[in-house]
């Protein structure tokens, strides 16, 4: 039976979630660093943000195992809090598809579940794009994109796993993107959850960022792409 990637992926306990990112580090850091780096794929900047949320949290955490303070207690779940978010932000670039595999997963310390909800042949309906907002950190060129299933009124994406995106940044000068042509679009945004977030360089302020989705099963079977853009802030 395939399998595919829990939809809860991060534990809820705190013991969990240490044991988890102890996982990650140990196993992923020969992948992703050295001479014999695999995981090419994964965006630098994602990474070091884990090992550096990951450094905080063990702090933290080792200072409230004892007697502590409530500023520990604050300090922990602030450490907490960005460990999740560095982890997610890890897991919507991409970190448990190809090249990872499920042994990849487990051994990292991801639970994976019997896919037996996602065995569709076609995939019909497209990503429903409602609209771009921009982000609410000034000079962060961010925009938050927010989709659902066509023709639906849920934001759930069963019975599909994941949305992916791609990214046309457009200047002036440049041609008008095609949707259905690979030329000017970016590698694979995963999107695990609605919305999708995505920041841009400073030197595409001004420019026209067009997005386009598609759906996708655990299987890989894709849907038909769907397209929106927005002026980078």
């Amino acid at each position: 039976m395939a399998q595919k990637i829990a939809k809860h992926t991060l534990p809820s306990t705190e013991v969990a979630l240490d044991t988890l990112a102890n996982s990650v580090l140990t196993y992923a850091t020969p992948h992703i660093e050295g001479a014999g780096a695999d995981w090419t794929d994964i965006p630098t900047a994602s990474w070091t943000a884990f090992k550096n949320a990951r450094v905080v949290w063990a702090s933290a955490y080792a200072a409230c195992k004892g007697a502590h303070l409530p500023k520990d207690t604050e300090a922990k779940n602030l450490a907490k809090k960005a460990l999740r978010t560095a982890i997610t932000n890890l897991l919507e670039r991409g970190f448990l598809l190809a090249p990872r595999t499920s042994e990849d997963a487990v051994a990292m310390g991801f639970h994976l579940i019997d896919n037996k909800r996602t065995s569709l042949t076609t995939v019909s309906d497209a990503v429903d794009i409602d609209r771009i907002a921009n982000g609410t950190i000034p000079g962060s060129h961010t925009h938050i994109i927010y989709y659902h299933i066509e023709g639906s009124s849920h934001r759930a994406k069963a019975p599909y796993h994941l949305a992916v995106f791609q990214v046309y940044v457009r200047g002036a000068d440049d041609p008008e993107p095609i949707l259905n042509s690979e030329r000017g679009w970016s590698k694979d945004y995963i999107s695990l959850r609605e919305p999708f977030e995505i920041r841009h360089e400073s030197g595409d302020v001004g420019k026209t960022a067009y997005y386009r989705a598609h759906w996708e099963t655990s299987r890989g079977v894709k849907g038909p792409w769907a397209m929106a853009s927005a002026e980078v802030p």
